[in-house]
């Protein structure tokens, strides 16, 4: 009798070169451990409203044409997200496990603290959103690593080679197709300047 073939990955880690040179090795998380991670507030509680109906006074969920829907919604989105970034944190952190971080702790320099004090970034307290937040600052300090660390955790987590391959040759058209328009965009502005110099 042959078996289902496994989808697992038989490696653990996988090794990613950074934009700086450094190689980093990328742990692979177990999305078990990721998705039972939820904020410290609770989610919001649907609201109710109170009806007079001819038995009295009766209460119900809030609906999508009732006052108060939109601000549910938001407040709802808003906790939906914060648990996105702190499972992307979990992850990014339990990823890096075995980075050596500085033995004093993570700390933030000058420039990164007097932002915070200033009220322009926010130095989170919660201990995997600050290790996140160190990890971007000093670790992965180009967009393009972020996005290799990623790829390496999908493929970790058994993502076919040429799915990730695709991403990847996606990502690469995305960032040429900026340039082009970016440089259009420069030199349309020169041809401006340089047809009014001409005209004074």
């Amino acid at each position: 009798m042959t078996g289902r073939k496994s989808t697992r990955p038989n490696k653990d880690y996988k090794e990613v070169e950074l934009s700086t040179g450094e190689t980093i090795k990328v742990h692979r998380v177990p999305q078990s451990i990721t998705r039972g991670v939820v904020p410290a507030s609770p989610r919001p509680l649907r609201p109710v409203v109170e009806m007079n109906t001819k038995a009295g006074p009766q209460k119900r969920a809030i609906k999508s044409d009732d006052p108060g829907w939109e601000e549910y919604q938001d407040a709802v989105k808003e906790w939906d997200d914060e648990k996105m970034r702190m499972q992307e944190a979990v992850t990014l952190c339990m990823a890096l496990k075995s980075y050596p971080f500085p033995e004093a702790g993570l700390i933030f320099e000058a420039d990164i603290k007097s932002l915070a004090a200033a009220g322009l970034l926010a130095i989170p307290d919660n201990e995997y959103s600050k290790k996140a937040m160190w990890i971007r600052t000093y670790v992965l300090g180009a967009y393009n690593d972020e996005l290799e660390v990623d790829f390496a955790l999908q493929e970790l987590s058994g993502v076919p080679s040429e799915v990730i391959e695709e991403l990847k040759e996606n990502f690469r058209r995305t960032l040429l197709g900026q340039d082009l328009e970016a440089m259009g965009a420069n030199s349309a502005g020169a041809d401006t300047r340089e047809s009014a110099e001409h005209s004074v």
